[in-house]
């Protein structure tokens, strides 16, 4: 509302209520004595002017310059703060005219604010510092273990490859072999040490063999009629050996093992027979798929450990294995870790070619003097395994080998000759 409608208005209720209230707008003489209420609110020296209009102009623009209050109207003009405006929290008026008191030395400076009272000063309970949260336990430590639960079972499968060079009719002859197997694991038992007694049964076979002097040998297990043609053919069956390699599905052999991977006894494995060269390198660890025990501690990248294995080779004895395990990759929330393997290999000999002994036997006289002469001169293999923790289970395996041999050539009057070998191996989970 502005001024221009306030003093109606204003008028209006003067007309109304202000005679009973103790007070004469519009006294015969201006009436400069107090009323009931200690004011004279239209002395002559702020209305000069007289009455107009609705007989009042209270506050002329001549004496109120400063500024006006809510309705636009000052009523204390000229120093209203000594009769009423004490208690004003500070109007820009108030403000100007007690800053001027101060500077003119005649008024006293406004009291500072008090500070705010906090905690216990203003009679609150203390404040207590907010505790850090707790970091999360250590997870415990973990270590390379298998776990074994009577009843279950794992399916695996077994792939080789294999590459021999050697000198045949004046000339390099090469032969490959690929040997497919697939194999189930089976938790039988816990032992009285609480090692698992697995019991692993070869369940498929298939073979194939390529040389170039006779072709392609091969057959499958699971397609019997492969089986009645390999068996057929003049050159399988002018290798006994190999004969027997079908004969291998449905055997069983039986581990010992705990769960570091150390290996107790076991049994079956002398049913295997020659298996075409192969039976003789089953063993525990062949079959299983670990190859040395694990460490007892805790699984980390970086932690490594040395190790030494010995498989049988058929009549060259046995092949040892010496080398370095090393946790290449661990993942603490899938609990995977990936063990990597780097060996050289050397070759024992058996008993009668490292004494010198001859066989009665022509055939194995002349074997025991190519043996007795024969060196490695390169045997090294690499190998990456990937363990499942939380499972306890060997999860895949794969490795390359090479080794090349030096000896005499009995088709060569005893010449040296080299024969290079290379085999390529990998084990996966299959359920």
């Amino acid at each position: 509302m502005n001024a221009r409608l306030a003093v109606p208005v204003l008028g209006a209720l003067l007309l109304a209520g202000c005679s009973s209230a103790g007070l004469n707008p519009f006294p015969d003489r201006v009436d400069s004595a107090p009323r009931d209420f200690g004011l004279n609110p239209f002395p002559p020296a702020v209305n000069p002017a007289g009455t107009e209009g609705c007989g009042l102009t209270p506050f002329p623009e001549h004496v109120d310059t400063a500024g006006r209050r809510s309705f636009g109207l000052d009523p204390f003009p000229g120093g209203g703060e000594d009769r009423g405006c004490k208690d004003c929290p500070g109007c820009d008026r108030c403000r100007g005219s007690k800053a001027v008191a101060v500077a003119k030395g005649t008024g006293t400076p406004p009291a500072a604010p008090a500070p705010a009272k906090t905690g216990a000063s203003a009679g609150a309970a203390p404040v207590v510092p907010a505790k850090a949260p707790e970091p999360p336990p250590a997870p415990p430590a973990e270590r390379l273990r298998l776990k074994f639960t009577a009843g279950t079972s794992n399916r695996y499968r077994n792939t080789m490859e294999m590459s021999i060079s050697m000198p045949a009719m004046g000339e390099m002859a090469d032969t490959q072999t690929k040997t497919e197997m697939e194999m189930t694991q089976k938790v039988v038992s816990l032992d009285d040490a609480g090692r698992g007694v697995v019991e692993s049964t070869f369940d498929a076979l298939a073979f194939t063999m390529t040389n170039v002097m006779f072709g392609e040998l091969a057959f499958d297990t699971r397609k019997p009629e492969t089986i009645e043609e390999f068996g057929a053919s003049p050159i399988a069956q002018m290798q006994p050996a190999i004969m027997e390699l079908p004969k291998l599905v449905g055997k069983k052999v039986t581990v010992h093992m705990g769960t570091d991977g150390t290996v107790g006894e076991s049994s079956g494995f002398d049913s295997l027979g020659s298996m075409g060269g192969m039976g003789g390198g089953f063993n525990p660890s062949s079959v299983s798929g670990i190859s040395a025990a694990f460490p007892d501690d805790p699984v980390k990248v970086g932690l490594a450990w040395d190790f030494e294995i010995s498989m049988p080779a058929g009549p060259i004895g046995s092949v040892n294995t010496k080398g370095t395990m090393t946790v290449t990759a661990w993942d603490p929330v899938t609990r995977i870790a990936v063990v990597s393997a780097a060996a050289t290999m050397s070759i024992a000999l058996p008993a009668a070619a490292k004494e010198g002994e001859t066989p009665e036997n022509p055939e194995e006289a002349m074997q025991a003097e190519m043996l007795s002469k024969l060196r490695i001169k390169e045997g090294e293999t690499k190998s990456e395994s990937t363990y499942d923790l939380a499972r306890g289970v060997l999860l895949s395996s794969k490795g390359t080998s090479k080794m090349v041999m030096e000896m005499p050539n009995p088709m060569m009057e005893g010449e040296m000759m080299e024969m290079a070998t290379t085999t390529s191996q990998s084990m996966e989970l299959l359920k």
